[in-house]
């Protein structure tokens, strides 16, 4: 049996993988069809096609950008665009301008904290987008930062996971809490922008950002040019899965799935690992891309 992913992020975003190793997990893991959607950035979506047609492995162009729409942080997905198209990459460019700010100050406050940080590294990144991975690469780069980092959060079981990184430096009330600079991309645009460069604009796993009582919400962005809703999706319970179904069809918004696979479960402290990758709890059936594709360009 064949499955796709359309929500996946390499090392050009905040994923662990590069576009080659995607694709080498693609095969393993009976991937048909894939969307590499890093965060604000199309960097990598063209070695994935490459990559893709070596192995037959359909890369459908994809990104994931982080928007704001009365006061909510949606996440859009966009697929299938032109990437040459200027509007789109001068948006990708704002986006990535304003992160890169947050990260300089993120960094800074840690330096505070008294760890040793190499600013130049974040010029060095060979992603645009700077997310919490590459800080946490920027501070493990240190033995001492990585000592402390042990001994202040996990001084059991050895190096933090990514995730005790951010709660633990990053979350609200910590000392490297920096609040982000207001998003200054509307959903309402990211749409536009994506349906200009002939792409299909997706709105990003609902149920994370929005309770059925925002419905309205979404009724609103399918009037300002919505095409679809990621409904199968691992940040979805079964009740938020069927009442998104039921959403997109009553609105006649495509329905899509993926994983926002970003890496692999790697934490050796535990006695009993059954589930190591995004794959192992939830996988898209082929006949959601056999939908699909019919309303791509």
């Amino acid at each position: 049996m064949k499955y796709i992913d359309l929500q996946l992020h390499s090392t050009f975003s905040e994923g662990d993988l590069s576009p080659r190793q995607i694709i080498e997990r693609a095969q393993k893991e009976n991937l048909a069809v894939i969307s590499l959607t890093d965060h604000n950035t199309i960097d990598g979506v063209a070695p994935a096609i490459q990559e893709g047609v070596k192995e037959k492995i359909l890369v459908i162009p994809g990104v994931e950008i982080y928007t704001e729409f009365f006061g909510k942080r949606l996440h859009l997905l966009g697929y299938n665009f032109d990437l040459e198209n200027k509007n789109l990459n001068d948006l990708l460019w704002q986006s990535q301008v304003h992160h890169l700010e947050w990260a300089k100050r993120s960094l800074k406050k840690m330096a505070e904290m008294g760890l040793q940080i190499d600013f130049p590294d974040l010029e060095n990144l060979k992603s645009k987008y700077c997310g919490f991975r590459h800080l946490k690469t920027i501070v493990e780069k240190y033995t001492d930062n990585v000592q402390r980092m042990i001994a202040d959060i996990r001084p059991q079981f050895g190096k933090p996971t990514l995730f005790e990184f951010i709660n633990f430096y990053f979350s609200e009330g910590k000392f490297a809490h920096i609040p982000e600079i207001n998003m200054p991309i509307d959903t309402t645009e990211a749409i536009k922008t994506i349906a200009a460069a002939g792409g299909l604009p997706v709105l990003a796993h609902p149920g994370q950002q929005l309770s059925w009582q925002d419905d309205q919400l979404v009724t609103e962005l399918k009037n300002a040019g919505l095409r679809g809703l990621e409904v199968l999706s691992p940040y979805h319970n079964w009740h938020q899965m069927e009442h998104y179904q039921k959403l997109a069809n009553d609105l006649d918004l495509v329905i899509t799935g993926g994983t926002d696979f970003h890496g692999d479960l790697v934490d050796f402290s535990l006695k009993h690992q059954f589930v190591q990758s995004a794959w192992d709890y939830f996988k898209v059936p082929y006949a959601v891309y056999e939908n699909l594709k019919k309303h791509l360009k």
